[in-house]
């Protein structure tokens, strides 16, 4: 393989090796779906012994190629910014797994006012407007369960929102307050 193809070739290795892995970890981040932390951890496995593959080869031009040095050793320094990018993927994923985000909806036809949620930790919604929407992340740093209190018309209310949660379990849900419908996103 001439010099010019393998450098082309490590350009095009380190392009998409960055977009697939910022796709995986943009889905991710978006739907919270395990089953993209596991394709992320296959592809980790595969692209980085592709790209391993690809800065051995231009390594070993770059001892037998005096005149393009410096151009290999920037397309090898191009594929080993993978690395910082891949370090911090992993690392929002990984707090990922340990948050709830729990987008909560009132689904009645009055105001609800001081919900309280509790459970993993404790958060607190000073007033929902009918059909108002609202994201709240809750971490979870033990096994627990999420529950929500409220009061509306005057009345306290009470609601299981998650019957049990554990480190690791992070996902995001969608809650009606006063309704029914509720499920995972």
């Amino acid at each position: 393989m001439t010099t010019d193809k393998l450098t082309k070739l490590g350009r095009l290795t380190a392009l998409f090796s960055f977009l697939i892995g910022t796709m995986i970890f943009v889905f991710y981040y978006l739907t919270s779906l395990s089953n993209l932390l596991f394709l992320g951890y296959a592809y980790i496995i595969i692209a980085g012994l592709l790209n391993l593959i690809i800065i051995t080869l231009l390594i070993i031009r770059i001892f037998d190629s005096e005149g393009q040095r410096l151009k290999l050793l920037k397309i090898c320094g191009l594929i080993l910014l993978n690395i910082p990018a891949l370090i911090i993927y992993c690392y929002i994923s990984l707090y990922m797994t340990g948050v709830l985000r729990i987008k909560f909806k009132n689904a009645t036809e009055n105001e609800l006012t001081e919900i309280k949620i509790n459970g993993c930790e404790t958060k607190t919604i000073q007033k929902l407007s009918p059909n108002e929407v609202k994201t709240i992340w809750i971490g979870i740093p033990r096994d627990c369960s999420v529950d929500i209190t409220y009061i509306v018309n005057g009345q306290l209310k009470q609601e299981t929102v998650s019957g049990y949660m554990t480190p690791g379990m992070g996902q995001r849900i969608k809650y009606n307050i006063g309704g029914k419908n509720n499920d995972l996103i």
